[in-house]
Formats: C-alpha cells, structure tokens, sequence
C-alpha cells in the first residue's frame, strides 16, 4: 500500500505542475496580446474562460514555486485589471511578493508591486500607490 501511495502523491505533484505550467503559459500568451486593439477582446476571453484553473494552478505555484507565482501573477496583472478583479489582483500580488524570497530577480518582484499600485489606485487607495514598497537591504 505504501509504494501505491507514494506514486500517487507523485504523479499528484507531477500533475500539479504540468498543469502551472501549461497556464502560465496560456496567461503569458494572452498577457501580450491584451494591449493589441485587435487581439485584447479575444485574449480577455480566453483568460475568462479559464479563470478557476488560472487561480487553481497561482494557489499551486504561491504554496510551492514562488518565482513561477509572481510570473503568473505578473501575466495576469492587466487581465484582472481589465475584468475589473481588483482585490483580488491585489491580494495575490501581495501573497506572491510576500512569498518571494529575497534572492528572487528584482525585475519580477518590481512588476508585481507596480501591478499591485496600479489595481491600488484603480480602487482609490492612493496611499499605496505612492507608498514605496520597501525592498530588503543588498548583501555586501
């Protein structure tokens, strides 16, 4: 029973992280369309339709992977925008910048908090917009 077990809880992982992968592909692929006059209405659907798994596969990635959350998080940034998801868009900004360790590039973690002000100052919380997010000090 064990040996079942235990490759259950592997293939479980295995799937886990097929399926982050495969959606932060879609939400990347979608995220660089959604400015185009052409393509947006077409890339906002398709984020739509495939919101639950979107938010299934960041819950993943935010408890386990936390370079590949802010990435989704990041792609997903102009859609919760656009879908008017403003608190949401926030808290998982906050939960994948909070996550992120210190190490992580400063370029993602940079885009998170300026998604993060953005849907701030869409909700007329100006105070984090302007607030600076404080980083951690660089070791010497």
């Amino acid at each position: 029973m064990r040996r079942i077990d235990s490759v259950k809880a592997v293939l479980c992982r295995w799937r886990s992280k097929a399926t982050r992968l495969l959606f932060l592909r879609v939400a990347q692929g979608a995220a660089s369309r959604l400015l185009g006059p052409e393509t947006a209405l077409a890339a906002v659907e398709e984020l739509e339709s495939e919101h639950a798994n979107l938010l299934a596969a960041l819950a993943w990635a935010a408890e386990n992977e936390p370079e590949s959350a802010l990435k989704l998080s990041n792609a997903l940034g102009w859609f919760w925008e656009f879908r008017g998801y403003l608190a949401q868009g926030r808290e998982w900004f906050k939960k994948t910048i909070a996550q992120s360790p210190a190490t992580l590039v400063d370029l993602l973690r940079g885009e998170a908090m300026s998604g993060q002000r953005r849907l701030a100052c869409w909700q007329g919380d100006y105070r984090t917009r302007r607030r600076p997010h404080r980083t951690r000090p660089a070791s010497v």
